[in-house]
């Protein structure tokens, strides 16, 4: 899971960035971590901070919702659907001091913390077998139809 490469142009500007914001010391850039790492890191995180602005189905953003770490995420892609209700978005990035601030918010705020993780667990609950199964079955099912009627038209053409 993740990896850097110093020649990597993403991985030096990560870097570039958090040395021109001074939070070297705040910061913590693993590299490969285990899935165990993983765990560990969300069981003491206080925020999750998404600010990837190409995600689709955003298992991270799943998985913090899973270890009760509040969410704070950009608006974009597939993000406000994967959090649904329980979203906690913002638009633009230009003034970090206001970010860090709402995240602050979400962290010492023990009201706003204690709503924002009961609508994450109602929002997981989405994500259980048993819900998905459902789905599942449901397009599988829209699927068959759709063959079977594409069979029935090319039966009938042939007629």
């Amino acid at each position: 899971m993740g990896g850097n490469d110093p020649r990597h142009p993403y991985y030096r500007k990560l870097l570039d960035t958090i040395r021109a914001h001074g939070v070297g010391g705040q910061v913590v850039v693993t590299g490969h971590v285990t899935a165990a790492e993983v765990a560990a890191y969300y069981r003491t995180a206080h925020l999750f901070w998404c600010m990837s602005e190409h995600e689709g189905f955003c298992v991270p953003l799943i998985e913090a919702m899973w270890h009760d770490v509040p969410v704070l995420a950009y608006k974009s892609t597939a993000v406000p659907e994967s959090l649904g209700d329980a979203r906690v978005l913002f638009t633009a990035k230009g003034d970090l001091a206001q970010l860090a601030g709402l995240a602050a918010l979400l962290v010492r705020d023990r009201a706003l913390r204690e709503q924002v993780i009961r609508a994450q667990r109602e929002r997981r609950r989405a994500f259980l077998p048993e819900a998905v199964w459902g789905a599942f079955d449901a397009v599988l099912r829209s699927l068959e139809r759709q063959h079977d009627e594409r069979r029935t038209h090319r039966a009938a053409m042939s007629a």
